[in-house]
């Protein structure tokens, strides 16, 4: 039985979530019983609800994933509740677009933010752009069936193959901007060596969850988010909010985070290798919010997972 865990009032006012391997394992972890993953990420959820419901917190999804889609529904009635909290919206696509989600799992997309997307490339298709560019040879479009079955389907999205193995996000970032201007920008997508996508240079994790804060009129600075993979990178280098990298992250971006200056790392919780998904999420919040660094004492914490044990092969 999970303990009633009392947190001190209202330590923070949005929760901001990557989802897949940082708060539920929809396909387990390498060397972690399910079951224990499982049971960490219904504690995290009965945690973070419980806080909803006694101080307000918004809770949000902050994923690369299109939404809504098969085997993550949010709304009331999921198959994954009470693994999952209840959101209150979700960021999708990496930033392209943003849906409130109300009592009753209704979606409703905001649309301003789709709007400052337009406004900032001044165009609502990005595809005739990436095609001229592509005849340079460097990078070939990605057509079906990963344009429609891996990768989001948005006309401010391109999704990119780079030709040859020279392949570094960063450098080909430098390039789409250099050729197209710095309103543009490339992301990685994880799921295929050498994959990228041309979008909007503001659409990403941390300008779309600034742009929700703002329309939730909650300061930046009482907000956490949490993440696991490259694609959250511009949420951990923004400095304005609360950041918890869990101990399964992607080995390059932990790099990234663990290179920043020590001004940069200031607000972020870079959990140890074996506090895993949701677990490091509780892990991270009891540091940011309930550990006294000066005199070293930690209080009663505000959540404190079980724990998932750690890998069986180490």
């Amino acid at each position: 039985m999970t303990p009633d865990y009392r947190a001190a009032a209202n330590p923070f006012s949005a929760f901001m979530t990557d989802i897949d391997e940082t708060v539920f394992c929809s396909n387990g972890l390498e060397g972690y019983e399910k079951t224990k993953l499982d049971k960490a990420s219904s504690e995290l959820a009965e945690q973070i609800n419980r806080l909803r419901q006694e101080t307000g917190l918004k809770c949000i999804l902050n994923t690369g994933k299109e939404f809504p889609w098969d085997g993550y529904r949010i709304s009331n009635g999921s198959q994954y509740r009470p693994i999952l909290p209840t959101f209150d919206a979700v960021i999708c696509g990496g930033g392209a677009k943003i849906f409130l989600i109300d009592k009753n799992g209704n979606e409703q997309l905001l649309t301003p933010w789709r709007q400052k997307l337009l406004q900032s490339v001044g165009s609502e298709d990005l595809l005739p752009i990436a095609e001229a560019l592509a005849i340079g040879g460097k990078f070939r479009l990605l057509g079906t069936p990963w344009s429609e079955k891996q990768f989001i389907k948005d006309p401010l999205r391109v999704s990119c193959q780079w030709e040859g193995d020279d392949f570094d996000i960063v450098a080909v970032d430098e390039y789409i901007k250099s050729e197209l201007g710095p309103q543009y920008s490339a992301f990685i997508y994880p799921v295929l060596q050498g994959a990228f996508g041309i979008c909007p240079s503001i659409m990403n994790k941390a300008e779309s969850g600034k742009f929700l804060l703002d329309h939730f009129d909650i300061p930046h600075s009482r907000a956490v988010f949490s993440g696991d993979s490259m694609n959250d990178i511009h949420a951990f280098q923004y400095q304005g909010w609360q950041r918890i990298l869990v101990g399964n992250a992607d080995p390059e971006l932990r790099h990234v985070v663990e290179s920043l200056d020590a001004s940069a790392r200031q607000g972020i919780v870079i959990c140890p290798r074996e506090r895993v998904a949701a677990e490091a999420v509780m892990h991270g919040i009891d540091c940011l919010f309930n550990y006294d660094v000066k005199n070293q004492h930690r209080p009663k914490p505000i959540f404190c997972g079980t724990g998932v044990g750690s890998p069986s092969n180490e």
